[in-house]
């Protein structure tokens, strides 16, 4: 159990890497990237919790003396318990590398072309990711540190600019201050090359900063009130693409209800700004949602927020509107702990913001699933898909034909993956995956697909 703890905690943050770096490119995440990195750890520290109470659980009720205390004794007796497992499973450094070999039908992202002759060009790509992690945290306090690199190298292209290097670092903090005060920090900042659109197009580098701050003060056991600050800044390299640059920042006072100390019922209010385009795209952003955050059974847990947004357009260019609808953050993790039933993870997330493209503004709502059945004790079925619909909220042309045709342009982006894991002794893995991603549109030259065949060997120290 205790290797299995350990295992689920890093394959959770590389999970959270993966998406980050590459869900820009396949375009299929991309309002749900708008949910932090840190909500997400939120529900998987939550589900983790509950593993570790059924570890606590089942341990004590061998005890008999433990069966003849007092509700109380025995909650105070299975923290304890809970606290002597975590410092057991904890791993102050480890290290995980994953071994990537695959081909891609589509690299490039090619458009479809009524030409005869002309193909969308596939390469075998191998791709490296290492990864680092230092856990630094107590009995009551959560401090983790991780660094990961990464190389993308097409075998096809041997031009060294289609070659793709990028790194993330996070750090995250929870820290107690008393008994009703507690502080959180997250940070995640990128720094890497995004996939060329072409073989004589050079990577486009940017860098990525999120930032999430937090303060909670418990006004007694069951009332808590907290502020939140989210600052997300988008920056390229290039001084040619600063257009492409945007930073948003979120004042988040929250008002919650605890129905349990793990699980809490909230309202939320804010107030943001977002600046884009070297100052050209400004907006106000207001918002109102209730939510439920925590673990919600012994198995599973959430984040949930829905609600209604606003943004004040004005400042934009006079075919754009202001933009009022509903604003939604969905996260559940689900463990069976049975055979032949699926561990499932669901995310859900609407978001509007800049494109940087002909269309200055669009809003998306997205939803994606994953996953993973265990055959035997080795063996695991995966199954993934996802789906997001990007509305472009004016009209102005898309089609890069007619100067004076005006189109309403509205994307739809699906995609579905399936693939086995094998679990080999020392922390080890072999997984063979297959991915299709398929994008129609109202506007014909955005349309495109893609077809991924992957094989990964991925090990643990």
């Amino acid at each position: 159990m205790m290797m299995k703890n350990g295992n689920r905690t890093k394959r959770y943050i590389l999970l959270a890497f993966l998406v980050t770096a590459l869900a820009g490119n396949a375009g299929t995440l991309r309002a749900s990237e708008k949910i932090g990195e840190e909500k997400f750890q939120m529900v998987d520290y939550a589900q983790r919790d509950g593993e570790l109470e059924d570890e606590a659980v089942n341990a004590l009720i061998q005890e008999e003396e433990f069966l003849h205390l007092k509700k109380e004794q025995r909650e105070a007796r299975l923290e304890a318990l809970k606290i002597q497992l975590q410092k057991k499973k904890r791993k102050r450094f480890s290290e995980q590398v994953r071994f990537q070999t695959f081909y891609d039908d589509n690299y490039f992202h090619e458009k479809p072309h009524i030409e005869k002759g002309h193909h969308t060009k596939g390469t075998t790509v191998f791709h490296v990711v290492p990864t680092t992690i230092v856990d630094l945290g107590g009995d009551r306090t959560k401090a983790v540190v991780t660094y990961t690199p990464a190389i993308e190298v097409p075998t096809r292209f041997n031009e060294s600019k289609v070659h793709r290097f990028y790194q993330n670092a996070t750090a995250n903090v929870d820290i107690p201050i008393g008994k009703k005060t507690f502080v959180r920090e997250f940070y995640r900042l990128f720094r890497g090359k995004d996939r060329a659109t072409s073989e004589t197009t050079n990577f486009s580098l940017r860098t990525e900063n999120h930032a999430s701050s937090e303060i909670e003060y418990f006004l007694s056991r069951k009332f808590s009130m907290a502020f939140e600050h989210n600052y997300d800044q988008r920056n390229p390299a290039n001084r040619a693409s600063d257009s492409q640059g945007s930073t948003d920042h979120w004042f988040l006072p929250r008002f919650s209800y605890h129905i349990t100390p793990k699980t809490a019922a909230f309202l939320q209010t804010g107030i943001g700004k977002s600046f884009g385009g070297n100052g050209a795209f400004r907006s106000t952003n207001l918002r109102a949602t209730l939510g439920l955050s925590g673990k919600i059974t012994q198995k599973s847990a959430a984040y949930l927020n829905i609600g209604v947004l606003r943004k004040d357009l004005s400042e934009e260019p006079e075919h754009v509107k202001d933009y009022v609808g509903p604003f939604m953050e969905l996260i559940y993790a689900y463990r069976s702990g049975v055979r032949w039933f699926p561990d499932l993870k669901l995310r859900s997330g609407s978001s509007t913001e800049h494109s940087f493209t002909n269309d200055p503004f669009f809003a998306a709502k997205n939803f994606g699933f994953d996953a993973k059945w265990m055959l035997n004790r080795r063996l695991y079925y995966l199954l993934r898909g996802a789906y997001q619909l990007n509305t472009y909220s004016n009209e102005k042309n898309t089609a890069g034909t007619n100067a004076n045709e005006l189109q309403k342009r509205q994307d739809l982006l699906l995609a579905g993956g399936t693939g086995l894991e094998y679990k080999l002794p020392y922390d080890a893995a072999i997984r063979l995956n297959y991915d299709l991603t398929y994008r129609t549109s109202t506007v014909k030259n955005n349309r495109y697909h893609e077809n991924i065949f992957l094989v990964e060997l991925a090990f643990g120290l």
